[in-house]
């Protein structure tokens, strides 16, 4: 009988039963079943001197002139550093990269006033970001590690380990 009766039942029955999955994507069911666990937080922690590191050149760049030197890490820094680190091939894209970044990124109430917010990363954002690539990037497979042995003769440089 009224317009949020007619909208509530338009969003229920004809958008949301018909967009993409990744639409209804719901950013915490990964962070409680995935990311915050003893066993990915001794992941972390093992290596935290080197991500700190790494998060501290790749956000330095402030390429969007929004995110402040070093403080927090744009998209642009997102993206240049998972291109320098050879993360981008058939199985893990730049759309799942961007996706990556947008579903680590934390929620803003007020996109207008708190826009920095809303397109950076914090360090703690720039963690689940990489927890989150774990998840889409595939391991080699067996076939793999035998194929890269067959054509390197025994012999691995892990240079060549890149591509798989």
């Amino acid at each position: 009988n009224d317009v949020s009766e007619a909208v509530e039942a338009l969003i229920a029955n004809d958008i949301i039963p018909n967009v993409h999955a990744y639409a209804n994507h719901d950013n915490d069911v990964f962070r409680r079943e995935q990311l915050y666990t003893e066993q990915t937080e001794d992941a972390i922690l093992k290596y935290e001197k080197s991500l700190r590191e790494i998060y501290r050149v790749y956000s330095a760049n402030d390429d969007d002139a929004l995110s402040g030197k070093g403080s927090v890490m744009s998209l642009p820094e997102w993206t240049r550093l998972l291109t320098d680190a050879g993360m981008i091939d058939s199985h893990f894209t730049k759309r799942e990269m961007k996706l990556c970044f947008l579903w680590s990124t934390m929620f803003v109430t007020d996109e207008v006033r708190r826009r920095s917010k809303m397109v950076s990363m914090s360090f703690v954002d720039f963690l689940e970001g990489i927890g989150r690539i774990a998840v889409f990037k595939p391991l080699p497979t067996e076939e793999d590690y035998m194929e890269l042995f067959k054509t390197s003769e025994g012999s691995v440089d892990v240079n060549d380990c890149a591509h798989f």
